[in-house]
């Protein structure tokens, strides 16, 4: 579902609809401004070499002044190296990464697959703040997949429960 939305993969049947759009249209930058997506393995979306590397990419495609990733980065998680292999990462070192290289596109939409997975109380902790304050002081919609009810209870204003495919439940948190 969370792939439909985010127009990476076709729905067999129906139709898919974000911000008065087809997400299956949106290319290049203006994807990239309606849409962040971060799947249940950040580390699907990581392609460099390096932090700095990654850094780099971010601040060049979304047209910001050098080191304005990393700057956020650093942010979310100051011990981090650049000259790291993402791959070398911590979980929660690599969620940063990727929800910085994401967040510095300002995307309207912020969809992410089962965020908390493998990340410690003070990893979590931290996404849940940047997501609170990313949603809230930006009036931004953030979008999860998860079973994690503490988080759900944490930063969530709607819930869906879905079972095979059908909404079992719908309604405020």
């Amino acid at each position: 579902l969370l792939k439909a939305i985010a127009g990476v993969n076709r729905p067999h049947a129906g139709k898919v609809s974000l911000l008065c759009t087809d997400p299956f249209e949106l290319q290049g930058k203006k994807r990239r401004e309606k849409i962040g997506f971060i799947p249940q393995e950040p580390s699907d979306l990581l392609i460099h070499p390096s932090v700095a590397k990654e850094c780099a990419a971010s601040d060049r495609d979304n047209g910001l002044e050098d080191g304005s990733t990393f700057a956020f980065l650093i942010r979310l998680t100051p011990t981090v190296n650049p000259d790291a292999h993402p791959r070398d990462l911590s979980e929660g070192q690599r969620l940063s990464l990727v929800l910085a290289l994401i967040l510095c596109s300002a995307p309207e939409v912020l969809i992410m697959d089962e965020p908390t997975r493998g990340l410690d109380y003070q990893a979590k902790s931290l996404l849940v703040d940047t997501l609170v304050s990313y949603a809230r002081n930006l009036g931004k919609c953030v979008l999860i997949a998860t079973h994690d009810v503490e988080l759900v209870a944490e930063v969530a204003d709607r819930v869906v429960f879905l079972a095979d495919g059908d909404v079992v439940a719908d309604g405020s948190t």
